[in-house]
């Protein structure tokens, strides 16, 4: 499977986002702030996304360790209550 870059194959996001009903913009943006802050300008090759599909959120980060727990304990986490609220108001 393709990471979330730009190499040749680094697939995932054209595959997710084309299947989201639903995209979190913020998601992505917020990821790549904090990442910046971290690494630096290698952060916007991140094309970390999150979404809706099927009523289910749908998050897709860079495969390296410190980036999943980047995005899982800033945004995920914190987050995942209050979104699956959200759903389940619908």
């Amino acid at each position: 499977m393709g990471a979330r870059g730009i190499a040749p194959r680094d697939i995932t996001y054209e595959a997710i986002s084309s299947l989201l009903d639903k995209v979190l913009p913020g998601f992505g943006e917020l990821f790549r702030f904090l990442s910046y802050q971290e690494i630096g300008s290698r952060a916007i090759s991140s094309r970390a996304l999150a979404g809706v599909y099927q009523d289910r959120l749908i998050f897709a980060l860079p495969g390296s360790r410190p980036a999943v727990q980047l995005g899982m304990e800033k945004l995920i986490l914190p987050e995942l209550r209050h979104l699956t609220d959200l759903l389940e108001t619908g």
